[in-house]
């Protein structure tokens, strides 16, 4: 049986990463008609067989949070919800893992499937790295840029999985805009898994906000909308 968490995090896979549905009305199906003195009435009732999954190939650059507020129980919940996201992903999903701290470090070259090698291996360095330093979000999201194949028409998306605590380099108003615009140019949404003592909701809530993406704190998903941050 899934936790909260992980019941959560898969609709977050689902809602953040997903595509169209595909419906397919030829599953159960039944009519029914009424009688009006005169008059005959029909009812016919279709049930569409939804397919959530995506049927494009879509990139995403998974930002994990390494710096030193990220350590014990919360470094769990980290591979935690990462370990939930990889699950939810399709085979023909595109995954680059990167490691976040005072700058995003790459685990692995280019992009790869899930369950491959590479990114098994990616994983393992991952476990390895030591949670040191203080984070840099706006390296992340740049590397998170750059990490894309822009210009080419799928999806892409950069999940965010750490307490986004910018402590290594705060954020302007002018620099955010910049970094906002970015995303936008290139049609790139923002999640976050908030995972840590003490969390920055609205940095993360506004990034989601201004992408398309969704926040999920404390086992609620919540759309930058609901937490009044437009």
């Amino acid at each position: 049986m899934l936790s909260l968490r992980q019941a959560t995090a898969v609709l977050f896979v689902l809602t953040v990463l997903g595509g169209p549905l595909a419906a397919d009305l030829a599953g159960p199906s039944r009519l029914a008609t009424f009688v009006d003195g005169d008059e005959r009435f029909y009812a016919l009732s279709l049930s569409a067989q939804l397919d959530p999954r995506p049927r494009v190939e879509r990139e995403v650059v998974i930002l994990f949070d390494t710096s030193a507020s990220q350590s014990g129980f919360v470094r769990d919940e980290q591979f935690s919800c990462l370990d939930t996201l990889l699950e939810g992903l399709l085979p023909n999903d595109r995954v680059r893992l990167m490691a976040l701290d005072l700058s995003a470090v790459e685990l692995h070259e280019g992009f790869a499937t899930v369950n491959s090698p590479r990114l098994n291996e990616a994983m393992a360095r991952l476990h390895q790295r030591a949670p040191l330093g203080a984070t840099d979000m706006r390296a992340g999201i740049e590397a998170g840029i750059e990490g894309h194949t822009l210009g080419d028409p799928k999806p892409r998306h950069i999940v965010y999985i750490g307490d986004g605590i910018s402590r290594a380099n705060l954020l302007h108003k002018q620099e955010f805009t910049q970094l906002v615009l970015s995303l936008i140019e290139h049609r790139i949404s923002v999640s976050s898994f908030a995972v840590g003592a003490k969390t920055d909701g609205h940095l993360l809530a506004t990034l989601a906000n201004h992408t398309g993406g969704l926040v999920l704190i404390g086992g609620d998903t919540l759309s930058a909308q609901q937490a009044g941050l437009n």
